[in-house]
């Protein structure tokens, strides 16, 4: 009997393959031999027959592999075109750089088809590729299986880590106290808390995105910098928007700021009694200094049909007792003065009309469109409702950054035109 042979066979024709194994128990359990075959040899279904077959075997002494059994003649006709072959298993290729540009691509916001498209454009085309776009959804699942895997640790291991290297960042924990479930989030760097010391005066918040793959609103605490800019001075992810969750997000970002509260927050109108008393009662007792304003926009969408009567009322440079008395008519002339939304904005009258707030430092804010336009600018360009939750603070920590560097660049523009000022009229 010839002795087993250690080399390897010359390579045939690109042909589709199956594997196959047997594990059998040496001590460590490994593999004793291994088997492949020709594709079109057929196994749970019905092919052509072909007999290509290889067979190789373990010898546990040698502590090596040697062909047992080689059959290299295909019954059939093997594939003829390159392009092709990178629909067969064994044949396809993705270069382990290519798939970490793709993935890097995905985590900042790049359409799947703009992806595939760059991809096309640095292999000279798509017919280059050693791989199918299939493949390319395969890996784009898998990746998404490794980001939800152990999401909440991994996002509280990030903020540990973040601490450690930053004694100013700031982040705290609520859980439910029965099962120990982590119910509320809320982080602020120090570059925040910083902006907040200078500029937290008037402050706005909202709940109403929900930009992560848990689905939880996100909360968001913005206001304005001495630039005008929006700036955002801490954020939160919300299990539920109930009067506790809102209670302890309120203590603790009041705590993050080391127990300043602003002297105005606004929030978007709440109309009737039912639509968001969770928190407003949140805000009477935990910020039982600051004024709460009503957002002006929202109040005046109300009720389409008085839109441009509400606005020549509101906007006119009134005194609370002149807008009193400009209301009452303007209601009597309508025949409106009995309708619930009327009666409910008369009652809430010193939440919303600027009359009431004439001696009051409110940031030229009557809105929460600062808020609404953050969040946009978040959504547009760096998180997404697939956005893992620890993924979330990193996307979050990049828009951060962004806009400090778009704020130091305006800063220096400023500083700049300063100086050339001065030089002129000193010259």
């Amino acid at each position: 009997m010839a002795s087993p042979s250690l080399i390897q066979p010359p390579s045939p024709t690109p042909a589709p393959h199956r594997n196959s194994q047997a594990l059998v128990a040496l001590g460590d359990y490994t593999a004793v031999f291994r088997t492949r075959s020709c594709s079109d040899g057929g196994a749970n279904v019905p092919l052509c027959g072909c007999p290509v077959y290889v067979k190789v075997k373990h010898d546990k002494k040698r502590g090596l592999w040697y062909f047992d059994h080689v059959q290299q003649a295909h019954n059939h006709k093997l594939e003829p075109s390159p392009r092709m072959t990178r629909y067969m298993h064994a044949h396809k290729n993705m270069a382990e750089g290519m798939c970490d540009i793709f993935n890097i691509m995905k985590k900042n916001g790049v359409s799947h088809q703009a992806a595939l498209n760059v991809m096309a454009d640095l292999y000279d085309g798509r017919h280059m590729w050693g791989f199918t776009e299939n493949d390319i959804k395969n890996i784009k699942a898998e990746k998404v299986r490794e980001e939800r895997d152990d999401d909440l640790n991994r996002l509280l291991q990030f903020f540990r880590v973040f601490k450690e290297n930053n004694e100013h960042f700031y982040w705290d924990v609520d859980a439910y106290p029965k099962t120990g479930v982590v119910r509320n989030i809320l982080w602020s760097h120090a570059s925040q808390r910083a902006e907040y010391r200078d500029f937290g005066d008037v402050i706005t918040f909202d709940t109403t995105h929900k930009t992560n793959s848990r689905r939880m609103p996100l909360a968001m605490f913005v206001g304005a910098n001495n630039n005008l800019k929006n700036v955002t001075f801490g954020q939160a992810l919300i299990g539920d928007e109930s009067t506790g969750s809102f209670r302890w997000l309120f203590e603790t970002f009041k705590s993050c700021v080391c127990g300043r509260q602003p002297h105005v927050i606004l929030t978007v109108y709440c109309l009737l009694p039912d639509e968001d008393p969770a928190m407003m009662r949140a805000i009477k007792v935990v910020f039982d200094k600051t004024h709460h304003r009503n957002c002006r926009w929202h109040t005046q969408h109300k009720d389409m049909k008085l839109k441009e009567k509400l606005e020549f009322l509101i906007n006119y440079p009134l005194g609370p007792m002149q807008f009193e008395v400009e209301w009452k008519r303007l209601v009597d002339a309508c025949g409106i003065a009995e309708h619930p939304t009327i009666k409910a904005l008369w009652e809430k009258r010193e939440g919303w009309i600027s009359a009431y707030f004439k001696g009051m430092y409110c940031g030229r804010m009557t809105s929460t469109q600062r808020l609404e336009s953050q969040n946009r600018v978040f959504k547009d360009g760096y998180i997404n409702e697939s956005t893992s939750l620890h993924m979330f603070d990193k996307r979050m920590l990049d828009s951060l950054q962004h806009a400090d560097h778009m704020d130091a660049g305006g800063t220096h523009y400023a500083q700049w035109c300063e100086h050339a000022k001065q030089s002129l009229m000193s010259s």
